[in-house]
C-alpha cells in the first residue's frame, strides 16, 4: 500500500524502496504498470514464499501463481491498492 506520509511524497521515492525490497528477497519485477488506483505488478522468483512475503508487505493479494517449466521459476500477478489523502 502507498500512503502519502506528507505533501512532498514522491511516487518515485517509493518506486525505488520496492526495487529495493524485490532485490533483498531475491525477485524480479518483470513489468509495473501504474493505473489510477492501482499499481500492477508481475513478479518472478525461484522461491514461492519470497512472493507471498513480499506481497504481504503490501498487503496486497496475487491475482496468479504459475510455475514456469522453461525458466524454472515461479511467476506471479498482483494488484497494489494506491491510497492518498
Amino acid at each position: 500500500m502507498v500512503k502519502e506520509k506528507n505533501k512532498f511524497f514522491s511516487f518515485s521515492n517509493w518506486l525505488v524502496d520496492f526495487y529495493f525490497l524485490a532485490k533483498q528477497k531475491a525477485i524480479k519485477i518483470d513489468s509495473l504498470k501504474k493505473d489510477n488506483e492501482y499499481i500492477q505488478i508481475s513478479l518472478s522468483s525461484k522461491n514461492k514464499n519470497s512472493i507471498y512475503d513480499f506481497i504481504k508487505i503490501y498487503n496486497s493479494e496475487i491475482s496468479e501463481l504459475i510455475y514456469d517449466e522453461n525458466t524454472k521459476e515461479y511467476k506471479a500477478n498482483a494488484n497494489l491498492l494506491i491510497t492518498r489523502k
